[in-house]
């Protein structure tokens, strides 16, 4: 037979969770709020915006308020080039920083290895 819980097993049991769950919870919330931590859910928000833009050309097509799902089309369409682009330029502009943190790290290498 299965014993049931007692209370002090209850609390055992969400004591456990809570320390397995919460600080990976946390880690990703905390990502999410840092500056810049957006970039993480680009993925998502590329993924709700290409449904967003089949239904809608899927509603258009068979005639559920047409004119509406024609401009929700174009504005999804529109919003996922301009994702495209920032995360384009996002890209650029990361593989500049590393570049140059990498040309910095050779100069302060190379200049303080100079005997006089």
């Amino acid at each position: 037979q299965i014993q049931p819980l007692s209370g002090a097993n209850n609390h055992q049991v969400v004591s456990l969770c809570y320390y397995y769950i919460h600080p990976t919870m946390t880690s990703f919330f905390a990502e999410i709020m840092q500056p810049g931590g957006g970039v993480k859910l680009l993925p998502f928000v590329r993924f709700v915006i290409g449904m967003l833009f089949i239904l809608t050309v899927v509603a258009a097509i068979v005639g559920v308020a047409r004119i509406h799902m024609v401009i929700l089309s174009f504005l999804s369409a529109g919003l996922l080039m301009s994702l495209s682009f920032f995360e384009s330029e996002y890209s650029k502009l990361k593989a500049a920083r590393s570049q140059q943190q990498q040309s910095q790290g050779k100069n302060t290498v190379s200049s303080s290895g100079k005997t006089d």
